[in-house]
């Protein structure tokens, strides 16, 4: 019967590991894409009128960022191997956006900041 127990509280342990690596490997990659989607829409923006605001958005990106840096560090979960491309990507979307003029960039950050408080809410239910 004990090993049943022990046996069993190994795999609590390595299902939790598992959880904590997952959802640090996606909420990571979903930052650093936040985070060039601001570094494009700056690129292109930097002197609008909505330059100010776009900078504030970044260095608070880049707040969460950090953050999820320490995670993945302290965890020793790694970063997904796509993040190169997710980070080109978002950089491209971050500009295209900017390109389409101010109300386009902010569409852009509306859609992700309401997609990212979205599946942050997901995961704590």
């Amino acid at each position: 019967m004990l090993r049943v127990i022990v046996r069993g509280a190994h795999n609590s342990s390595a299902a939790r590991q598992a959880l904590i690596e997952k959802i640090i490997r996606v909420d990571h990659a979903g930052e650093l894409g936040a985070d060039r989607i601001y570094a494009g829409q700056l690129a292109v923006l930097k002197g609008s009128s909505v330059g100010s605001v776009i900078k504030k958005m970044w260095d608070e990106e880049k707040e969460h960022l950090d953050t999820m840096e320490k995670l993945a560090a302290k965890h020793n979960v790694p970063h997904t191997v796509f993040s190169p491309v997710f980070s080109v990507a978002a950089y491209a979307l971050g500009v295209g956006s900017a390109l389409l003029g101010k109300e386009g960039a902010m569409a852009c950050t509306i859609a992700v900041e309401e997609l990212i408080g979205q599946h942050y809410n997901d995961q704590l239910k």
